[in-house]
């Protein structure tokens, strides 16, 4: 039975790893692997209404705001992920060490204050992938990973009881299970206490982890929407990936309403636009502007800088979103959906389960005067998967 949950604790963590980095995979050699596997799931939640919002995103990835309460969300991704990633390898080398050697229980560098690194590590890790990709499916994965975790770690902990005895109590009663505070250890033993076995308790705080969370999701995603730059132009919502002044940007709408090419397009009122920098690496989340459009208006793309850096230049600006401002402009425009295909209006593009359309865009320089209007896509450059709103 303990072969058969570590296959399964492993085959979990494997899924969530893959989710975790969507991205990456999309732009790797194992895209066909993904949209094989994993795509179906997700536009099949996304097909159905009560499903939608687990595609959706509860913290910002390609909108940048001038708010430190969400930049610190924004950074926080690479000082969770790789200490995670060195605590789990840590924690291997130790404990498959110490089995190589006939060692018994280990009790030192790690395992002197934490009686399961590896599971932190592994923790700490998924939510550094779930801060950089904060879909809400991938939040809903990493509290079940965590619930199992805890389980698997508990159904050791009985087994080391029975065979070391005292020797290993003493050593729990000086150790934190996975962080200092004890709270998911002590929450986790009321619950059994309460429900009578290991099995029943370990689900019970699965189910109390995901009502908290989930929950604390859609304050987060509540808060972000009131956060992200947003400006209304004679019925048109326009999301400006950087904040912009207002004058700016009405100059921009003045130019855009004044064209008829252009003007004449908007009388559909289930359009909404997003507004940035021409040369704006992740504009191809909104709508498929081409991988050679993509190399031109990207420095840091154009020069193939590797992906670890790009993530460094992505902090950079969460960290000064006015550094974006300069330079030509787009506005890619896009049709809202809901369920069915029903047709949205322009002011919900960031509510969920909103379906965002790639429609048209259009150039301007950077005295505002219009340098082209070109038809998209109806997708992005990864088709019709679910992207982020902001």
């Amino acid at each position: 039975m303990g072969y058969l949950r570590k296959i399964f604790i492993g085959s979990l963590t494997f899924y969530y790893a893959l989710i975790g980095l969507e991205i990456a995979i999309m732009i790797s050699p194992f895209a066909a692997y993904f949209y094989s596997v994993y795509a179906p799931v997700l536009n099949l939640l996304y097909s159905y209404s009560p499903t939608r919002w687990l595609a959706d995103f509860f913290l910002p990835h390609m909108v940048f705001t001038d708010n430190s309460f969400l930049k610190i969300f924004g950074i926080s991704s690479p000082f969770l992920f790789y200490p995670g990633m060195a605590i789990f390898l840590v924690g291997f080398v130790q404990i498959y060490g110490a089995k190589l050697l006939r060692k018994g229980v280990v009790k030192s560098v790690l395992y002197s204050k934490i009686r399961h690194p590896q599971y932190l590590g592994l923790g700490l890790a998924g939510l550094g992938l779930l801060l950089y990709w904060p879909r809400f499916m991938i939040l809903v994965t990493f509290i079940i990973m965590v619930g199992l975790y805890y389980y698997l770690a508990r159904v050791e902990e009985n087994r080391l009881e029975k065979i070391y005895g005292e020797s290993y109590l003493e050593y729990k009663r000086r150790t934190w299970m996975f962080l200092p505070g004890r709270l998911l250890e002590r929450w986790g033993a009321f619950l059994e206490g309460r429900l009578g076995s290991l099995g029943r308790g370990a689900l019970a705080m699965c189910v109390s982890l995901l009502i908290v969370g989930i929950g604390v999701g859609f304050i987060l995603r509540g808060y972000t929407k009131g956060q992200i730059p947003r400006y209304e132009r004679s019925g048109l919502t326009v999301i400006s990936i950087y904040p912009m002044a207002e004058k700016e940007v009405h100059s921009v709408l003045d130019r855009a309403f004044e064209d008829e090419n252009i003007s004449s397009r908007l009388k559909d009122d289930s359009l909404a636009a997003y507004l940035m920098p021409a040369r704006y690496m992740m504009q191809s989340l909104i709508a498929d502007v081409g991988r050679g459009s993509m190399m031109k208006s990207c420095p840091m793309m154009r020069r193939r800088i590797p992906s670890p850096l790009l993530l460094f230049y992505h902090i950079g600006h969460i960290l000064h979103p006015h550094s974006l401002h300069g330079g030509d402009l787009r506005m890619i425009f896009v049709r809202l959906e809901g369920s069915k295909n029903r047709p949205l209006k322009g002011h919900q593009v960031l509510d969920t389960g909103v379906m965002r359309i790639p429609q048209f865009y259009v150039d301007l320089d950077s005295k505002g005067a219009i340098l082209k209007v070109m038809k998209t896509l109806p997708y992005t450059a990864w088709g019709r998967l679910p992207m982020p709103a902001f």
